[in-house]
């Protein structure tokens, strides 16, 4: 596109949009709406399968979720929607990471807080932290200051797929599928200087409790197998520290109680809230 990267550039945020979801979970959990101990349906009841597990297991990608069909293969929003409101809970195999988590708590959020996603984001979030130049929905008018994340070249299984995506539309074909129904996995945009207020309003503790972050860094999922490999060590909604630096989404001089997110579009956040760093 030949357009070069200024201070107003706006980014698909991509899974980094996770961050904000967990944030809104432990804010709500935080300020006495939700509690985590409950099952889904106590928030979201349209999650019929859900009854039995609870927003904890979600929020920590401690319980596998699958839905009977592809939700970005739905040939309507409408249809999208079914598939993901018939959600089954399973055992966590392999790769504990999903988007699933995201989207179910975007319901659990908004049942909790009578609310809107949407609303509840700018309310708890963005507005206080002056986050001016975050976006659910790129306004037409600024569409133009968007980094292209068009033309996506990948192989699968011998088949050549190139992925076209407008200037502020979501890349993640699930929240291009809902689109603009907000996604708690993906769809948000911002720019760099909006997520250095995030960062900073993270460390002031300005977004939620002090306590509350620590929690997030928890590891949930983490261990080393019997084989020797291991499985990915997540917390709330993020990444946490892994023994094998290889291994591990947070930088190397960040400590324990750092969490770490990264989004398909290249896109990249480390907090370390104990020794008050971010990236």
């Amino acid at each position: 596109k030949n357009i070069p990267l200024t201070e107003d550039a706006i980014f698909d945020l991509a899974s980094l949009t996770k961050l904000f979801t967990g944030l809104l979970v432990m804010r709500l959990n935080a300020d006495g709406k939700l509690d985590l101990t409950r099952p889904v349906t106590a928030y979201a009841p349209q999650f019929t399968q859900l009854d039995k597990v609870s927003v904890d297991a979600v929020l920590g990608f401690e319980v596998g979720l699958t839905t009977p069909g592809r939700v970005d293969a739905a040939p309507s929003p409408e249809e999208a929607l079914r598939l993901l409101y018939a959600i089954q809970p399973g055992e966590v195999t392999g790769r504990a990471y999903s988007d699933m988590h995201a989207m179910v708590l975007r319901y659990v959020i908004e049942g909790a807080a009578g609310e809107g996603y949407s609303q509840l984001l700018q309310k708890c979030i963005l507005g206080p932290l002056g986050m001016t130049n975050t976006y659910r929905v790129v306004p037409p008018e600024l569409r133009h200051l968007c980094v292209s994340c068009d033309g996506e070249h990948r192989i699968e299984r011998g088949k050549y797929i190139l992925r076209r995506t407008e200037p502020g539309f979501p890349h993640d074909p699930k929240a291009a599928r809902l689109f603009p129904d907000p996604c708690g996995h993906a769809g948000l945009f911002s720019t760099r200087g909006d997520l250095v207020k995030l960062c900073q309003g993270l460390l002031k503790g300005e977004v939620i409790p002090r306590e509350s972050l620590l929690a997030m860094s928890r590891n949930r999922t983490g261990h080393r197998r019997e084989d020797g490999t291991y499985q990915q060590y997540l917390g709330a909604q993020c990444y946490v520290k892994h023994p094998v630096q290889r291994h591990s989404e947070v930088p190397p001089y960040m400590g324990e109680g750092a969490i770490s997110l990264s989004g398909f579009t290249g896109h990249h956040i480390s907090v370390d809230i104990e020794r008050g760093l971010f990236a």
